[in-house]
């Protein structure tokens, strides 16, 4: 993960399982998560959490890319080179 995002999820994120029946990667200290939601791919705390903040890639769009924020995160995080089993 690079990118600009606040606070800091910058980082490696391995495959960590699954969430819902999809996977999830996990920041190597377990800082930050990615998961994929009802509709989009999530960046949080853990996955389920949107608090305080969290970023999300737009609805249909693979994993990797762009993230957004929202609600108290700030700047544009990019994942790329995920893959799963």
């Amino acid at each position: 993960m690079t990118g600009d995002g606040q606070p800091d999820c910058q980082g490696y994120y391995f495959y960590a399982g699954e969430h819902d029946g999809q996977p999830i990667y996990e920041r190597t200290d377990a800082g930050y998560t990615i998961w994929k939601g009802p509709i989009v791919w999530n960046l949080s705390l853990a996955p389920g959490t949107t608090l305080p903040g969290y970023w999300f890639r737009p609805p249909g769009q693979p994993v990797e890319g762009v993230f957004g924020p929202y609600n108290a995160y700030t700047g544009n995080p990019i994942a790329t080179a995920l893959t799963w089993p």
